[in-house]
């Protein structure tokens, strides 16, 4: 995980990595419903990360001043794994406890379908819930979103708190078969490259 602060925009960006193909920590967590009672890097991000954070944050305000605590927008992103983990700190976050702003948005990047919402401390998860909006970006056939359809059948996103919206893009279009490559329209670099050419009016072929 890493943070960035934007200071001209009074933003705080809480950002988490993706899966390390040879970290065995990584795939424990890509797996946590197999183990849901086993702690893992889901257990890090909202228990230990999320407090450590509250706590700077929170030391932070005080050295600043109430005129900083009204200004910051808080968010969390992330790509896979790291969008998961990034689902989980928003929920898990001891806002209220700190007395610090509660993340307002989530940006998840080719999310993983594993959250461990029910895992989180349930007051803690109602009040984070509340105004909570969670974009879901991804690329059309990418892997992951196979089993997000499935888990969809069981458990739709929800509508309102938090409002998830699922944002599909088509940018690496098919190879010469006329197939998707489910594992290379996962990638990030990619993804985030060619976002970078849309939002700049320039879509890629």
């Amino acid at each position: 995980a890493q943070v960035w602060e934007k200071q001209s925009d009074h933003l705080i960006v809480v950002g988490f990595g993706g899966t390390v193909a040879s970290n065995l920590n990584d795939w424990k967590a890509n797996t946590h419903w197999a183990h849901p009672f086993l702690n893992d890097e889901y257990t890090v991000a909202g228990d230990e990360f999320a407090r450590a954070f509250a706590e700077e944050l929170a030391r932070r305000m005080e050295q600043s001043g109430p005129e900083y605590r009204s200004l910051v927008h808080l968010r969390s992103t992330g790509h896979s794994l790291g969008a998961g983990l990034a689902e989980k700190f928003a929920y898990s976050l001891p806002a209220a406890e700190y007395k610090i702003p509660r993340v307002e948005k989530v940006f998840a990047f080719d999310p993983s379908p594993v959250t461990t919402f029910l895992n989180t401390k349930g007051n803690v998860r109602k009040e984070n819930k509340e105004g909570l909006e969670i974009d879901r970006i991804f690329e059309r056939g990418e892997i992951l979103a196979i089993l997000r359809a499935i888990t969809a059948v069981f458990h739709a996103p929800s509508t309102v708190n938090p409002k998830v919206t699922q944002v599909r893009y088509n940018l690496f279009g098919d190879d010469r078969f006329g197939v998707t490559n489910p594992v290379a329209s996962h990638a990030i670099d990619e993804l985030a490259a060619r976002l970078q050419l849309v939002a700049a009016g320039k879509p890629p072929s």
